[in-house]
Order: structure tokens, then sequence, then C-alpha cells
């Protein structure tokens, strides 16, 4: 096996498509967190493909990772984890579980649940790793990627591409046999387990590495390719679930992350920034990957507090009017925690 050398060092500049990417991931997660369910028939198969935003978030970490050119000490490493990562989901879930003492948004989950989230041990509890939110599962994965990264970071300096990203597969694959045998398919901490998702974070590593060493960019293909490999991927994502079960989500993972990967880059290609409405669409998607984390953290809650004061508590009778009511509240409130984070924790 050949060893291949680290990077020369990544393109200057911010790369667009990187938060074009988390902008369009993160609000087809708010989409299908706030809508699945309310329309019937093609329109809930719809709002569901956005939960798929995830393996793009999944796919960007590791690629966003990877770009850095120098071996950072570990200590570093998650020092910087710690302020951009874990800090933010500590203070909101904190504040989740004070307005929970005074407001019952998240009934059932009081102090155990909390201190499973302070201390990290709620990703391997299945009873309380949807505590206030089911979508903080997402948070014990990409913690478990951020322990295990500078191991990751090693064998991608070490081992050839193919051999990397195949490597990653296999385990992954593996991982999801293993789920099936045992019946842990249909629990949370066995689907939210990193290995579960370790193939599309090394294809992200491997794909930052080609941007790098040969200004590889993977979102530049030709638009008619994008769209038939999207609706192809999806579609498979989609009979594999519906025919598959509880099993069948488990093993859609590679069709559902290519096609929405896909889909995303060609919405890139064809918005063209000339076009006025393009560029506009591409703004607003580019400031929603800018905040697209804070997004992630707060938009449950304020979507849980609309359904308590104006459904009861009970989302299922939530009106259309107050979930479209919820999403600019979730954004505004996304911004504001993004600027207090900014200035607290910037250098004085």
């Amino acid at each position: 096996m050949n060893k291949q050398p680290a990077p020369a060092g990544p393109a200057s500049g911010r790369i667009e498509f990187l938060d074009f990417a988390k902008g369009c991931a993160m609000l087809s997660i708010v989409l299908f967190h706030y809508f699945r369910g309310y329309f019937p028939g093609l329109g809930d198969k719809a709002v569901m493909v956005g939960g798929a935003g995830v393996h793009l978030f999944l796919l960007l970490s590791g690629f966003g990772l990877a770009l850095s050119t120098q071996r950072l000490a570990a200590s570093f490493f998650y020092r910087k984890r710690f302020s951009r990562i874990l800090l933010p989901y500590f203070l909101v879930v904190t504040l989740i579980f004070a307005l929970n003492q005074f407001i019952p948004l998240y009934p059932g989950s009081g102090l155990y649940a909390w201190l499973g989230h302070i201390l990290l041990f709620k990703m391997f509890d299945e009873s309380i790793i949807n505590s206030f939110g089911g979508h903080f599962w997402f948070l014990s994965t990409i913690i478990q990627f951020y322990l295990v990264y500078p191991l990751l970071d090693r064998c991608l300096r070490t081992m050839d591409n193919n051999w990397f990203a195949l490597s990653g597969l296999a385990i992954s694959m593996g991982y999801w046999l293993l789920l099936a045998c045992t019946g842990m398919a249909g629990l949370r901490v066995g689907t939210s387990f990193f290995l579960q998702y370790l193939w599309e974070f090394c294809g992200g590593m491997v794909l930052a590495r080609l941007f790098v060493a040969r200004d590889y960019r993977f979102w530049q293909q030709q638009p008619i390719f994008l769209l038939l490999a999207g609706l192809v991927g999806l579609g498979l994502m989609g009979a594999m679930a519906l025919k598959g079960g509880t099993v069948g989500k488990v093993f859609n993972d590679i069709p559902s992350a290519i096609g929405y990967t896909s889909l995303v880059a060609f919405l890139y290609t064809v918005l063209a920034p000339s076009s006025q409405v393009g560029t506009w669409l591409r703004k607003g998607l580019l400031f929603t990957g800018s905040i697209s984390y804070e997004i992630y953290l707060t938009h449950m809650l304020i979507f849980s507090i609309f359904s308590f004061f104006m459904a009861g508590g009970d989302v299922n009778t939530l009106s259309l009017s107050g979930r479209l009511a919820a999403i600019p509240v979730a954004f505004g409130t996304a911004t504001l925690f993004n600027r207090l984070l900014k200035r607290s924790l910037s250098p004085r």
C-alpha cells in the first residue's frame, strides 16, 4: 500500500458551497421536523426527504475537519470543539431543562436526562437519548466522531485514499449487519452510534484531501448527472425504507446520502448568481448555513413552545399557521444566539 503525503494546503478563501449545502440541509431538516405527518400522501413523503440532510452534515463535517493541513495537538483540537460545539449545546440543554421546570414542554425529562446530556452518557441510554428533543441524537453522533477524529486523521495521513474510504464503508456495513442480526436496528442508541455513519464521514475526509491536492470539487459536475443521481438515490432510499421496514432504514443510508448530496449540488449549480431570484435564494441559503448549528440546537425548542401554547402540547393538532409562524421565530432566535456566542467567545 502506497502512503500518500498530507495535502499541500487548502485553497485560499471560504468555500461557498459548504455554507450553501449546510443551509439547504438545515432548512430541509427544519421543514422535516415541523411538517412531518402533517401533509397527506406525497406531501408527507416529500417532507420526509428533508431528514436526509443529516447525511450531508456528516459528510461536510468530515470534509471540513480534514481541510486542515496541520496536525493539531489533541488537546488543542478538543478545546476548540468544546468552545464551538459542546458549550453552545450545554447552554441550550440547560435552558431547556430550566424552562421545563415551569412549562412542561418535555414531560418525563428531568435531572437525570439533563445530566445525561452534560456528562455525555445519554448517547448510551435509550431511555433518555431523545430527551429534550429527539433531534439531539445527532449531537451524540458528532461528539463520538470528535472523540475518534485524531485516530481517523492519523489513518488518513498514512493510508491510500481508496483503502481509507473502503475501510470506513466495510466497518459501517459490518455494523449494519450487527444491528440487523441483534434487533438493535430499532433502537436509537444503536442507529446513532458513529459506526453507522463512519463511511460518509471518512468519505468527506477523502474528498477534502482530493480538494486540497487536486482542487477536486465534488459539487461541480454536469447538472443532468447530479439530477439523475439525486432522483435515483432518493428513490432507492424511499423504496428500501418502505419495503424493508426498520432494517431497510438502516441499510438505505448510502442511496440517501448520495441522492440528497447530488440534489443539493444540482441546486447550487442551477441557481445562477446572474439571476435575481437565484442571487436571493443563494444569499438566503448561505446565511442559513452560517447559523446552521444554532438553528439545529434551538429550532425544536421553538416548535415545542408553539405547540404547547397553540395546541396544548399536542404537536399533531398544531395548525399550519402555527407551524409556519414558528419558522421565522426559530431563525430569529438562532441569529440572536449566534451573535451572543460570537460576542462572548471572541478573544478580547
